[in-house]
């Protein structure tokens, strides 16, 4: 059936594939009594009913109304070509009550209220109303209370009749697909959307076709489109307040609230050294946890700093801790761990008294979601086998999984870079919203030419992380795999020859490697792995692919590579630090290989080049609120250069490159834009002319090594972001997905 817009939505059992006219009025009757089809006559069925939530005697009051109006009116309410068109009328269209007498309107408005909470509540209101209505009348009666007396006899028999003959009808599960609102598209098919807990709003993170900036809309599932929240310009990983009245989401570094109904956002916390990574969760006390790749975070919902909750364990191999979950006595929470041990990594409880104790509850590569019991269902634990969505009894007082698990969707979509970012999540209302196999597997790249025009086609189009070689004859990238052990994304280095159009494996491991950046001569390639401990470190290995990888880097911070500087000497390299977060870095290839600090602030440094002679490096951090490009004396400001930095973008920037004769930088703008700066640099700094836009570029997202330029700085090979408009991308949505499942 098609439910307002959100798209195609069916039943979740065989229907047939078109309906009599609305005049029939067709009966689902309580013979097909199958998972998914809806019992009762469908010009009749309350709004709650034709959506396939749970009824109870307000539905009778519904029909009522339904039916006095017809008598009354010689029509009936809500009409439709097909039993389609009828049940999308009874959703949301308004009866037209300008025809009745005004002795039974009021009475017909009580009844006919679309939210049940509204709704006369019990037949017995019928006469008290008509009462009311009769005595407040100044005419000159008339014979209509009596005729309305003579027809609220009639629809009461014939309601006691049918109620006589079919037993109520059972909760269903109903399915629909969402597509993203106007001319936007997901943002972030993993953590990027939540359903609200009382079942009536999905919040989604979205942003236009042709910019980059995310926000929040709301979309009210009885209403006909979304409308996006003002002051959520940014904003990521949304989650709800127990109450469905108030957001708190990440923007710009800092973690936000704003209420449903408009105003102002209200910043609860700064979280630039403990970025949220993962969606949160808010109990009726007011605490919010969020995750980060340091562990989980503890703040007040009406603001103040963030503490360190949960605590990662590096001697576990573990990198994260995220999407926590308030059981209901709003003190133990759920999350998951991600290790690279397939022992440790799975969902945990925990609790806010005793956060250093936790047990395991379920082994998996995704994160798990709990849903309470409601109704005649009983509390589920929903989590991830491989790509299938399962289903496990859970009880939240003795914290165990019962039962087998039973399947109810599949191909859930994974996160390469980061599996525990299942496609999925679930409110305390029944209702459940996932990604069918969102596109994962890589991102479009194309060459791009530096008036903006598409030079070719790329060789591959499932790639992260480019990297053109000296000559431009050949390119370096990742290319995703997924492994069978826990459905674990793994990544490897692949090379291409672009005259010959051959493609070469160069890392086997079975492991994460990313981030290749190739020696100035051509002939060896530099990349990060987890490979060991599930800690990223730095390895060297021959372009020819002949030899062992040689590790570089040592320690138990993740270091991801930026750059291999002109001269061959230095791997530029992020490092992930629990203090100061992510900082720059750099290691000699030669003597003790020490690393040593390049850009170290209380801020994100993300990404940065070395200029061409090694005496600069330019580099992104968000030390002023976004990311704009700086440059400064390399290896540090004082050393082999003038004190001080020098300001580049000035509307924002992320990735960056030099051209190979130093005199031009290019970055990516916040806005999808590909950028070039002059620069003139000499013993007393840096003068950077005022950017200017080359060509728009529409970029995957803000990560490093979307993009790269040929020496001469006359062609870029780009990084795109998929065509979500191509591929018709959706978000299913299921209303009482329990009463699905098979037994």
């Amino acid at each position: 059936m098609k439910v307002l817009d959100f798209g195609l939505a069916k039943v979740m059992g065989p229907v047939a594939a078109s309906g009599p006219p609305s005049e029939n009025s067709p009966t689902l009757s309580m013979a097909a009594t199958q998972a998914g089809v809806i019992l009762g006559t469908a010009a009749y069925m309350a709004p709650e009913q034709a959506r396939g939530l749970a009824t109870d005697r307000r539905a009778d009051i519904w029909a009522f109304g339904v039916v006095l109006y017809e008598m009354i009116a010689g029509k009936r309410p809500f009409q439709g070509e097909d039993l389609t068109e009828t049940l999308a009328s009874v959703v949301r269209d308004k009866p037209d009550l300008s025809t009745v007498p005004s002795e039974v309107r009021r009475l017909l408005e009580r009844c006919l209220e679309k939210d049940p909470k509204k709704r006369l509540r019990d037949i017995s209101g019928v006469a008290l109303l008509l009462e009311l209505q009769t005595a407040h009348r100044e005419a000159k009666p008339t014979k209509w209370p009596w005729a309305v007396a003579a027809v609220a006899v009639l629809g009461l028999a014939a309601l006691g009749a049918i109620h006589l003959r079919e037993a109520p009808p059972p909760v269903q599960a109903v399915q629909f697909s969402l597509e993203a609102p106007g001319d936007a598209q997901f943002a972030n098919r993993y953590g990027g959307y939540a359903p609200s807990p009382d079942g009536r709003y999905v919040i989604v993170t979205a942003r236009p076709m042709q910019g980059s900036t995310n926000m929040l809309w709301l979309r009210p599932l009885d209403s006909l489109t979304a409308r996006a929240l003002p002051g959520t310009e940014g904003g990521n990983m949304p989650t709800w307040s127990p109450d469905s009245k108030s957001i708190a989401f990440e923007a710009n570094g800092e973690l936000k609230r704003i209420e449903i109904t408009g105003g102002a956002a209200l910043t609860l916390c700064d979280a630039t050294n403990s970025p949220v990574t993962q969606t949160g969760t808010w109990n009726r006390e007011g605490v919010i946890l969020f995750g980060g790749h340091d562990g989980l975070h503890r703040v007040s919902a009406s603001g103040g700093g963030a503490a360190l909750l949960t605590k990662v364990d590096p001697a576990k191999k573990e990198t994260g801790h995220g999407y926590p979950q308030f059981l209901p006595d709003g003190d133990r929470f759920l999350y998951y761990v991600e290790s690279a041990d397939l022992n440790v990594r799975g969902v945990y409880a925990s609790s806010l008294k005793n956060p250093s104790q936790r047990q395991l509850i379920v082994r998996t590569s995704a994160k798990g979601v709990y849903v309470p019991p409601r109704g005649a269902f009983p509390g589920y634990l929903l989590w991830l086998q491989d790509q299938t969505l399962v289903a496990q009894h859970f009880d939240a007082s003795s914290l165990k999984v019962e039962g087998d698990p039973v399947s109810v969707a599949e191909e859930i979509g994974l996160n390469p870079g980061n599996p525990m970012r299942g496609a999925f999540w679930a409110s305390d209302a029944g209702l459940l919203i996932y990604f069918s196999n969102p596109q994962t597997a890589g991102r479009p790249i194309v060459w791009v030419s530096r008036d903006g025009k598409q030079a070719e086609a790329a060789p591959d189009d499932t790639v992260f992380g480019v990297s053109i070689a000296p000559g431009a004859e050949r390119i370096a990238f990742e290319r995703v795999e997924t492994t069978a052990a826990g459905g674990r994304a793994n990544r490897d280095i692949w090379i291409r020859e672009l005259t010959r159009g051959i493609m070469t494996r160069l890392t086997f491991d079975p492991a994460r490697d990313v981030a290749p950046r190739w020696s100035p001569d051509g002939k060896q390639v530099a990349f990060s792995s987890d490979r060991e401990g599930g800690v990223y470190q730095l390895y060297v290995k021959d372009a020819s692919g002949s030899g062992q990888e040689q590790r570089v880097t040592e320690g138990p911070n993740a270091k991801i590579l930026i750059d291999w500087t002109k001269d061959g000497k230095y791997l530029l390299f992020r490092e992930q630090n629990p203090t100061t977060d992510r900082d720059l870095m750099a290691v000699p290839l030669d003597g003790d290989r020490k690393a040593f600090p390049v850009v170290v602030t209380p801020f994100l440094e993300s990404t940065g080049a070395v200029s061409p002679d090694g005496r600069w490096v330019a580099y992104a951090s968000n030390d002023s609120g976004r990311n704009e490009i700086y440059i400064q004396a390399f290896p540090a400001p004082g050393v082999n250069g003038p004190k001080g930095r020098w300001q580049v973008s000035s509307g924002g920037g992320y990735d960056v490159k030099w051209k190979s004769d130093g005199k031009e930088l290019y970055f990516e703008s916040l806005d999808g834009k590909m950028m070039a700066a002059a620069i003139q640099a000499g013993p007393e700094g840096v003068h950077a002319d005022t950017p200017r836009a080359l060509f728009s570029a529409d970029f995957a997202t803000t990560s490093l090594h979307e993009f790269d330029v040929t020496p001469d700085g006359q062609r870029f090979l780009l990084m795109l972001r998929p065509k979500i408009q191509d591929s018709g991308e959706k978000l299913t949505v299921v209303s009482n997905w329990q009463a699905a499942l098979r037994k």
